[in-house]
């Protein structure tokens, strides 16, 4: 008998064991009632042994049926591995990926990501979600988005795959009596009003000054880092920002090295256990692009 005409007969013959009822079975496969009956006579006939008995509760398998039960399963669930498949395949060349990224990484690192995964893939849709760590946190384990690059720092609960280090830098006006130091004295940044990138509540910059021992004069507080850096440029105050950040710095401004370095460790991150799309999968087989080049 013919392997692929009978894949449906299969299909009805797992969905009546599940259901216990040709009717069930019927409406879940989308046929009527005497189509399902039809394609287990079929069967039979082919077998040349009945699968199913009719008692009061319904019908039961045979013996036989019930020999055939494990091998008909591992077929279906074969068939349907196979379909999942193909769809994946045709979601690489149409899909869609939603990404949660903070936004340094929007505007330094997803352009030549995707730049480059186009050259492959060029039919792919993104939906970018710009947000700050509890926030791509929170989207990631509800499903908003299928990944996120976010910080290792809190992301605890959630895969990761780490992808660089990021140094965080004292950025000063350019008359700053440090400006042309290689390193910024820690003690300075007690002496200036100090512009803060936070977007509400004790994060990831603000425990680093409270590790150093720091409680300097935060007299504006924002989660947009070019406003700090306006700000700092018109001798408003000094900053702290990460690298990343920096990247194309275009104000006139001073960066520095800390006294004592302090960092973050970016890593990309999905909710544990979730099995990504074959898009999604690609896609980060292109994150090395992630500076315009392919790192070495």
């Amino acid at each position: 008998m013919s392997m692929d005409t009978n894949i449906l007969k299969y299909r009805a013959f797992d969905e009546i064991v599940r259901s216990g009822s040709f009717s069930v079975a019927a409406e879940t496969l989308g046929v009527t009632q005497p189509s399902i009956s039809r394609m287990i006579s079929d069967l039979e006939k082919d077998m040349g042994f009945s699968l199913f008995e009719r008692d009061r509760n319904g019908v039961v398998l045979t013996g036989e049926g019930q020999a055939l039960l494990p091998s008909i399963r591992n077929l279906c669930d074969a068939m349907l591995h196979v379909k999942e498949s193909v769809m994946e395949i045709k979601n690489l060349e149409s899909g869609r990926l939603t990404i949660g990224v903070i936004s340094s990484v929007a505007a330094h690192w997803i352009p030549n990501i995707v730049r480059k995964f186009n050259e492959e893939h060029p039919n792919i849709v993104y939906d970018l979600l710009i947000g700050d760590y509890s926030e791509l946190r929170e989207w990631v384990l509800d499903d908003t988005v299928d990944f996120a690059f976010t910080s290792m720092s809190v992301s605890e609960d959630l895969d990761t795959n780490f992808i660089e280090t990021d140094e965080m830098m004292a950025v000063v006006p350019k008359d700053d009596p440090y400006a042309d130091s290689e390193f910024y004295p820690m003690a300075e940044l007690e002496k200036h009003p100090f512009m803060l990138m936070e977007k509400g509540g004790k994060a990831e910059m603000r425990e680093f000054l409270d590790s150093e021992g720091l409680k300097p004069d935060i007299q504006f507080q924002t989660w947009d880092d070019n406003a700090i850096l306006s700000m700092v440029e018109h001798g408003m105050g000094v900053s702290i920002l990460h690298g990343l950040v920096l990247t194309r710095n275009p104000y006139d401004v001073k960066v520095l090295h800390l006294e004592h370095p302090g960092y973050r460790h970016l890593c990309v991150a999905k909710k544990k256990g979730k099995r990504l799309s074959l898009a999604a999968v690609r896609f980060m087989d292109f994150i090395k692009y992630r500076n315009g080049c392919e790192d070495e």
